[in-house]
Formats: C-alpha cells, sequence, structure tokens
C-alpha cells in the first residue's frame, strides 16, 4: 500500500478512536498559520506570502505532514492509477 494511502487511513481511524490506536503512524493533529507563497507577482519576478490556516498531521516518527499536501499525492495517485488502467 502507498505510504499516503496509508495515512489517510491512520487519520480517519485517529478521527473515530483517537491516539489509542497501537498501529496507527498518526500522533496528533492540530492547525497552524503557515505562510504560503503568492505566486501572482511570480511574472515580475516579486513574490509575495501569506499567512494560511493549516492541518498539520504530526506522525509517530516525529516527522509532519501537512494535510492538504498529503491529500493532493492520493488524488494523484488514484488518477494516475485509473489512468493506467483506463477507466
Amino acid at each position: 500500500m502507498k505510504p499516503e494511502l496509508r495515512l489517510i487511513r491512520d487519520l480517519c481511524n485517529y478521527g473515530k478512536h483517537g491516539p489509542v490506536l497501537w498501529k496507527a503512524l498518526v500522533s496528533k493533529t492540530e492547525r497552524r498559520q503557515t505562510m504560503v507563497a503568492d505566486y501572482t507577482g511570480l511574472l515580475l519576478g516579486i513574490t509575495n506570502h501569506h499567512s494560511e490556516e493549516k492541518i498539520v498531521v504530526a506522525l509517530k516518527d516525529h516527522t509532519e505532514r501537512h494535510f492538504d499536501y498529503l491529500a493532493q499525492e492520493v488524488v494523484k495517485f488514484w488518477t494516475d492509477r485509473f489512468a493506467e488502467k483506463d477507466f
């Protein structure tokens, strides 16, 4: 199973049962303010940043992943899988 798919499954289980699952990779989730690049001025060579609130997933191996990027990876995985199977 692709690691991102396993993380999504564990996030769902974490949401239902809390941090009591022994096999889950997720240790906690939280909302955090993050600076995000704003590419509207890219043609002029100016990159602005703005603050956004994002969901951060903390894993038991002490790494953190942003949920929106995690979901994006899973959607890309399934899009590629369906394309190769010609669905």
